[in-house]
């Protein structure tokens, strides 16, 4: 189904607590790395994308790993799309995503 997502899991830390899942976004135009637990991004930030209108910038406030500015990203190309999020570890999982997709990155978290 388009915007579905499936995931493999990876364990990381003493009983998977940095336990993460790269999941298939956007029907697998974008791979999405973001934790096993707590908030996962869903269907919202792929709506949010989808709504966003044409422009030269955009910013995405607490980004979290990043789900929505990547979909933008991918949907508008043009768009120079900058994701902003407080959270040292969700920060660190939306720049490794951006590599994971070929995004342009100018600068890290």
């Amino acid at each position: 189904m388009p915007g579905s997502m499936s995931g493999r899991e990876d364990q990381a830390g003493p009983a998977g607590e940095d336990a993460t899942t790269e999941d298939a976004i956007l029907g697998g135009q974008l791979r999405l790395r973001q934790p096993a637990r707590g908030y996962r991004a869903g269907i919202d930030p792929i709506f949010l994308a989808a709504a966003a209108p044409a422009s030269a910038r955009a910013l995405d406030l607490g980004c979290g790993v990043g789900a929505a500015a990547l979909c933008l990203a991918r949907r508008l190309p043009e768009v120079e799309v900058e994701g902003l999020e407080i959270q040292p570890a969700l920060a660190a999982l939306a720049s490794e995503n951006v590599r994971l997709n070929g995004l342009a990155a100018d600068r890290d978290p």
